[in-house]
């Protein structure tokens, strides 16, 4: 459950998954950018960060980037503020859409209204290589690629 104007900063989904969330009531706009795009407008890795997974980012909150964004001189079509080589998908959730979200991509949400979603990462077969390989670079997460793994030999013993 999410009240209006609340939303998400940018951010790409964690491990390398991909997600879905499905709209139940209520209204939300998205805004993603392919992993081609370096990163969002806006948005700058954290001083004491690098480039690599996991890095810290300093991102506007959602509700003051898409104020920005969406200023009545612009219009969800308009790409000002992005890279030119880049163009952002923009998406008006209503209630019964399902969105998928593929693995890497950019994406950032506005709740237009007071929402109710359920939503779900996952681990694709083409990605589970990518989600182990993140898993592995963080200590703490040693059991999860474990587990991960088991699940893997299991259904894909090839």
């Amino acid at each position: 459950v999410s009240p209006s104007r609340s939303g998400t900063r940018w951010h790409t989904d964690p491990y390398e998954t991909s997600a879905w969330n499905g709209l139940l009531h209520g209204r939300k706009l998205w805004c993603l950018l392919p992993p081609s795009a370096a990163l969002p407008p806006g948005v700058a890795i954290g001083a004491s960060s690098t480039a690599a997974a996991g890095a810290s980012l300093d991102a506007p909150a959602a509700s003051e980037w898409f104020r920005q964004r969406l200023a009545p001189q612009d219009s969800p079509g308009d790409t000002s503020g992005t890279r030119h080589d880049v163009s952002p998908l923009w998406i008006d959730q209503r209630p019964g859409d399902v969105v998928f979200v593929p693995r890497g991509w950019w994406h950032t949400t506005l709740a237009l209204d007071t929402c109710v979603a359920f939503t779900q990462n996952m681990v694709l077969p083409a990605d589970a290589r990518a989600t182990l390989q993140a898993l592995d670079a963080e200590m703490f997460q040693a059991r999860a690629a474990g587990a991960l793994r088991r699940v893997l030999w299991e259904r894909h013993e090839d």
